[in-house]
């Protein structure tokens, strides 16, 4: 059976709205990436007034991939630690033997 998928609308900035047909289990993180988009939008429209809206939109496109990055890299690195945890611990319980 076909998984069941719903259309939204996301409203982003000043721009024209998206259209997109998803599963009912990613709605709430593109809902929420929508409210923080928006959010950095409003903010930083008046933080820099003097911006034109590509300029803009090409700072807040910047600092969310800058945030992905950095989470990504803490993340591999956390998986890092976690299997030299692991190794250890696997060790401790072979001499354990």
């Amino acid at each position: 059976m076909a998984e069941k998928k719903q259309h939204i609308t996301v409203r982003i900035a000043d721009l024209l709205p998206l259209h997109m047909d998803i599963s009912p289990e990613q709605e709430e993180a593109i809902r929420k990436a929508e409210v923080s988009l928006n959010y950095l939008w409003e903010r930083w429209k008046l933080r820099f007034p003097t911006k034109a809206p590509q300029e803009l939109m090409t700072l807040i496109a910047f600092h969310f991939a800058r945030n992905f990055e950095t989470l990504n890299l803490a993340m591999e690195r956390m998986e890092g630690t976690l299997k030299d945890a692991d190794a250890g611990l696997d060790a401790i319980l072979t001499e354990m033997e």
